[in-house]
């Protein structure tokens, strides 16, 4: 369920963001929930809304010194819905991460 909803992360921006970015950020929205109901508990919550914050922050710092940039920039050089996914990453190596310990333990 987690790998299909990371799939879902890459794919609803990369069809929906530049003509339906309402609708972008209301399914990356949803997928976040979904992805923190699946194992629930304070620590990844905590974590989604660093990310949350931190991922854009620092892309706007790569953006301000040429980087790259986004044709649908809308803050700071950034998208409304890329904050979306790094929160759902983040949720989604956290799951690997916990993956991979289970095989190596």
């Amino acid at each position: 369920m987690t790998c299909s909803l990371a799939l879902a992360t890459l794919l609803v921006p990369a069809f929906l963001r530049i003509q339906y970015p309402a609708l972008t950020i209301l399914a990356l929205a949803v997928i976040g929930v979904l992805m923190l109901a699946i194992k629930w508990n304070k620590r990844n919550a905590l974590l989604y809304l660093a990310i949350f914050v931190s991922g854009p922050i620092a892309e706007s710092i790569s953006i301000y010194f040429g980087a790259w940039s986004y044709n649908d920039s809308t803050y700071f050089g950034i998208p409304f819905w890329l904050p979306f996914v790094w929160g759902n990453a983040s949720l989604y190596i956290v799951r690997v991460k916990a993956l991979i310990d289970s095989f190596t333990a």
